[in-house]
């Protein structure tokens, strides 16, 4: 039985079928969380509410950092602590700086790869992408098929959530996925190809004149040797010897940022055990971000 793997389609839902999760050893029951249909106004007759079982089946997601880590920890089946992939742009002790800018579907782990990939372009159209992959499961064989779709996540980042364009993405997402149950129904694929939907993050909305948090307005930079990232984290390398300083002056004079330094930060998330961590982990609280005053044009 193949496998098709969805990303970022819809965050936790999807249309409804009755065959989209397969070989069930109990009925699931579903639930009644109207959080997302309440958000966009969704006729509920589009939407698939995940079961308590499939909640229960995870005891905690990891920490969602930026949008790469995530797709590439569903892609290798690992932890982002046991990938050491944890930002957009990283810092490795051992290794060069690297910078991964789109979802990587050629990457190789120990000289395996897919057997047909293609370079990711965002003007294929969606349904030409269903198209290509329904002609891989039924032509091809195929065993398993990760397909993209770099929407409402764009739409999401470019005008927020709770804007009309992402209401009117999100509806548009939701017949996509409802072409390519067509085409499983069509193809003969519906009970045969096990379907997984995922997304790699949420989303809050931000401000970025009221709640941005420059760090060079009161932290001694001098202590400081660099930073890693920006947005809803940072990370820093603080000079040598002045870990407990650099941690100590962001405790006393921000408000919305948690500090943690590397050992401290939560086990459940999966983050702190790798070489790429740097010495202090900084978090924004919800709605607020991290920059420098060399990082105008700051990542979120």
């Amino acid at each position: 039985m193949a496998a098709l793997f969805i990303f970022d389609i819809v965050n936790r839902r999807a249309l409804r079928r009755d065959r989209v999760f397969r070989d069930r050893t109990d009925d699931l029951d579903f639930l009644n969380d109207d959080q997302l249909i309440a958000r966009y106004r969704f006729p509920r007759q589009s939407i698939l509410d995940l079961t308590d079982t499939l909640r229960d089946a995870i005891e905690r997601p990891s920490n969602r950092s930026k949008a790469i880590p995530p797709h590439i920890q569903v892609y290798m089946k690992k932890a982002m602590a046991l990938l050491g992939i944890k930002c957009m742009i990283q810092y490795s002790t051992a290794r060069l700086t690297c910078k991964i800018t789109k979802p990587d579907g050629g990457m190789v782990e120990n000289h395996y790869g897919p057997n047909i990939w293609k370079h990711y372009n965002k003007s294929v159209p969606f349904k030409n992408r269903i198209d290509t992959v329904i002609t891989w499961l039924t032509d091809e064989h195929i065993d398993l098929v990760n397909l993209y779709f770099h929407e409402p996540d764009a739409t999401g980042h470019a005008f927020g959530p709770d804007s009309p364009q992402i209401i009117e993405k999100v509806k548009a997402m939701d017949k996509i996925l409802g072409y390519l149950l067509d085409k499983f129904d069509s193809h003969n694929l519906t009970n045969k190809v096990n379907l997984i939907l995922t997304s790699d993050h949420g989303m809050t909305t931000i401000d970025t004149v009221n709640k941005v948090v420059d760090i060079t307005d009161n932290v001694n930079m001098s202590k400081i040797q660099f930073t890693v990232d920006n947005g809803p984290i940072m990370q820093i390398q603080p000079s040598l010897g002045l870990i407990d300083d650099v941690v100590q002056s962001f405790q006393n004079l921000f408000l919305h940022i948690s500090v943690f330094k590397k050992e401290e930060i939560p086990d459940h998330w999966h983050y702190r055990n790798n070489r790429r961590i740097m010495p202090v982990f900084l978090l924004a609280e919800e709605g607020w971000s991290i920059t420098t005053v060399s990082e105008t044009n700051f990542v979120l």
